[in-house]
């Protein structure tokens, strides 16, 4: 208890003085998770949220999001009061904010009784409005974290590489083509065409069949779905995690510690088999994505694509 308290104290004096060393948590950053972890505890108490989490398997429900947070919190102030594990404490201050976040908004998603009204989105139908829905709700609760570890990455942006930024597309990689280096450009160009010739193909397939049943008017929200959700992802994965990793291991595992985050991020317990191949496939695409920003140094490149493959995705599902 006498080094726990030591250590604190230590904390506090840095911050005080200012001279707070990069991958020491600090007692701004210890406040916050704290102060947040607190919200989380008053929110879950809601009436309005009782009856969701019951109908909610355990891993899936907001008592495994605070226990979560609770334990990596703790995790990290053990590591941040031992010396020679004092530097991991940075990468885990940023999963830490982030998962914090992404569990204020899924309680305010949960418990919100806002729906996009159909009388006027009718023209739409059922999946229009669901992805209206979607877009409007759940994805624009994605500023709760986003923001959250945005205000962290400035407290540290002195001693990382700023990826948040296009970059430079005219750089060339051997990503593809050890023999013979091509630029991003050429790379996203050819990445762009492959994707739609094959959408082009599975919907003539569709057509033949008689099969598609596709309003216009959905590529809309399609895009706007699409672009806010990569916009989101490319900037907390390639554009924060990614140099933070880079900064605390080096540049291989660091892309690949992000890779995997991002692949797990799309994995569903409900459905363990299809999720895991969802792991293996976004953890390449997450890796893919890193190299692409290391080597243009911002994330224009790994946006483009990841926003072309998301709108293909909801084109394709909507197609049915």
């Amino acid at each position: 208890m006498n080094m726990l308290i030591t250590g604190l104290h230590k904390q506090i004096l840095h911050k005080i003085k200012g001279d707070d060393k990069p991958g020491e948590p600090g007692i701004i950053i210890t406040i916050l998770i704290l102060l947040f972890s607190a919200i989380l505890l008053a929110l879950l108490k809601l009436p309005c949220a009782k009856p969701l989490m019951q109908k909610t398997p355990f891993f899936l429900s907001l008592d495994a999001y605070f226990y979560f947070i609770l334990s990596v919190f703790f995790i990290n102030l053990v590591f941040a009061i031992i010396p020679k594990t004092r530097k991991y404490t940075h990468p885990f201050n940023f999963i830490l904010i982030l998962a914090d976040g992404y569990c204020i908004s899924e309680i305010v998603y949960r418990c919100s009784p806002i729906k996009v009204p159909p009388g006027w989105l009718l023209f739409l139908g059922d999946k229009g409005i669901n992805h209206l829905n979607n877009f409007f709700l759940h994805r624009m609760m994605q500023l709760f974290p986003l923001v959250m570890i945005l205000g962290l990455y400035y407290i540290y942006a002195d001693s990382i590489q700023n990826y948040l930024h296009f970059g430079n597309l005219s750089i060339s990689t051997n990503i593809l083509n050890k023999k013979i280096p091509q630029s991003w450009k050429a790379i996203l160009v050819k990445f762009c065409l492959w994707l739609i010739g094959i959408l082009v193909i599975i919907f003539f397939l569709k057509k033949s069949q008689g099969s598609i049943k596709f309003p216009t008017i959905m590529l809309i929200p399609i895009l706007l779905y699409a672009l806010w959700n990569c916009f989101v992802e490319e900037t907390v994965f390639r554009g924060i995690l990614l140099p933070v990793f880079c900064k605390s291991y080096d540049q291989k595992w660091g892309n690949i510690i992000q890779a995997v985050l991002f692949g797990f991020l799309h994995f569903n317990p409900l459905d363990i088999k299809a999720s895991l191949l969802k792991v293996l496939i976004f953890s390449f695409l997450g890796w893919f994505f890193g190299r692409a920003t290391m080597e243009t140094r911002g994330i224009g490149t790994s946006f483009i694509m990841h926003a072309i493959i998301v709108a293909g995705i909801e084109v394709r599902l909507l197609w049915g």
